[in-house]
């Protein structure tokens, strides 16, 4: 111990030297750059959406494969991917999955930014609407296989009738994070008192189906004015993405999302024993009728224009394609 006191005394007895070194050279910050995780192109154009978050409810449950504002809100790279290309791409389309139990019902509600255009995959179900003076427009039932529409801003509310659950494909006329008032936050609930709001049919959308049967071939084709987005009802498949560099291919399943932005190239393939079937959506309705063109079997362009399910090429195009 006597030691250890000697040397600190020394130590602090001797004149304290300030030395600065200056180096020869400038320093250089090194900036570490982030690192991003590598994602797949493949899901600028699809998403699992059985993999995506369920909101619950005490009568029922929401899936979204939609644009978030706060990327935090995804839940994975993939899911970000798929929503910032829906956004970047200005689509006009966000699609989401309602299940409603037995006798429960989505409350009543409206979306300020979207038109709402569903399809009933499963089930039964009541649809109550209403006018812009407050009042029940009309109520109607649907069942499987029918489409139902709501304009933005439309107060309206769906119950389910029957003894099974009930499953709605939803399509809405936005690329933006959907914005929602519930008039009660209770999922399983009763309309009272409802708010007057005004009718508006701007950016609707058009739906369809597309059945394609075993080894059957969607051939590449793009549409010159309109976003696709589509829903794997049943079956499984193979979807090709074109374009200059290269072919992106990927496989699809029942509860998958794809979505092809206007000018893109694309085919669709069963590869299942069974019919590969969708719901598709056009953001074309309010615009003019959807123009696709076909690639043939001679590697031609064949370009049609659909309204309705009609598909008559343009007179100019008969007259210079007669042989």
């Amino acid at each position: 111990m006597g030691i250890l006191i000697v040397s600190l005394v020394y130590l602090n007895s001797q004149p304290h030297l300030n030395v600065q070194i200056e180096p020869a050279w400038p320093l250089q910050t090194t900036v570490v750059p982030k690192v991003q995780k590598a994602v797949d192109p493949k899901f600028q154009f699809l998403n699992h959406l059985l993999q995506s978050k369920v909101f619950e409810f005490p009568g029922g449950a929401i899936q979204w494969a939609r644009y978030r504002n706060n990327i935090k809100d995804y839940l994975s790279d993939e899911e970000e991917a798929f929503g910032t290309s829906l956004n970047n791409q200005k689509s006009e389309m966000t699609l989401g999955t309602l299940r409603i139990k037995s006798q429960g019902i989505r409350a009543p509600h409206w979306h300020f930014n979207a038109n709402e255009h569903g399809y009933l995959v499963q089930g039964t179900a009541w649809i109550g609407v209403v006018d812009d003076g407050g009042e029940v427009a009309t109520t109607y039932n649907v069942t499987a296989g029918q489409v139902i529409f709501f304009p933005k801003n439309t107060l309206h509310w769906i119950k389910n009738v029957g003894n099974e659950d009930c499953f709605f494909l939803l399509f809405f006329s936005t690329h933006d994070e959907l914005q929602t008032l519930d008039v009660d936050d209770v999922f399983f609930s009763t309309p009272e008192d409802i708010a007057s709001r005004s009718l508006k049919h701007e950016n609707a959308l058009s739906l369809s189906t597309l059945r394609i049967y075993n080894n059957g071939l969607r051939q590449p084709h793009f549409h010159f004015n309109a976003n696709e987005m589509g829903y794997v009802l049943s079956g499984c498949g193979k979807v090709g993405i074109i374009n200059t560099q290269s072919t992106i291919e990927f496989n699809i399943h029942v509860g998958d999302v794809i979505f092809f932005p206007i000018g893109t190239q694309h085919y669709i393939k069963n590869t299942c024993d069974e019919d590969l079937l969708f719901i598709l959506a056009f953001s074309t309705a309010d615009k003019s009728a959807c123009q696709t063109c076909n690639q043939n079997r001679s590697l031609q362009p064949l370009c049609l224009w659909a309204s309705d399910g009609a598909r008559t090429p343009p007179e100019e195009f008969l007259q210079t394609n007669s042989a």
